[in-house]
């Protein structure tokens, strides 16, 4: 059941809540419009702490980057506007060691990574297409 309300006609995402979507959920939203599955990733620390999903769109974000990031997608995921999925990981072994690379650079004490994909639900696909 979704117990999102209808949008208040805030000029934010137009399948939400009533309130706007930050700039970086925005952003998210436009790169699933052009890409329609990213590559995300959660890390495990030593005292069980997962961080994620976190997801490289650049070729060296630092590390508040892929936090902001990762509230980015946790704001879309809750408003139903994208599904997030750690048992479908995308299949690309170059991309994914780089990007693997760079989220371990920065959560070297990760006792664990995992692999995982992020894409548009057909009411995020609604919302790129409100928002234009």
């Amino acid at each position: 059941m979704d117990d999102m309300p209808e949008c208040g006609g805030c000029g934010g995402c137009g399948k939400c809540c009533g309130r706007p979507l930050s700039e970086g959920a925005r952003a998210f939203l436009s790169e699933l419009a052009q890409t329609p599955f990213l590559p995300v990733y959660r890390c495990t620390l030593p005292d069980g702490f997962l961080i994620g999903p976190l997801c490289v769109l650049t070729v060296e974000p630092s590390l508040p980057e892929l936090l902001r990031g990762a509230e980015s997608i946790e704001e879309l995921a809750q408003r139903g506007l994208v599904s997030v999925d750690f048992d479908i990981p995308l299949q690309n072994a170059e991309a994914e060691g780089r990007e693997q690379a760079v989220v371990r650079a920065h959560f070297s004490e990760a006792v664990a990574l995992e692999s995982g994909s992020m894409a548009l639900t057909a009411k995020g696909q609604e919302a790129v297409e409100e928002v234009g």
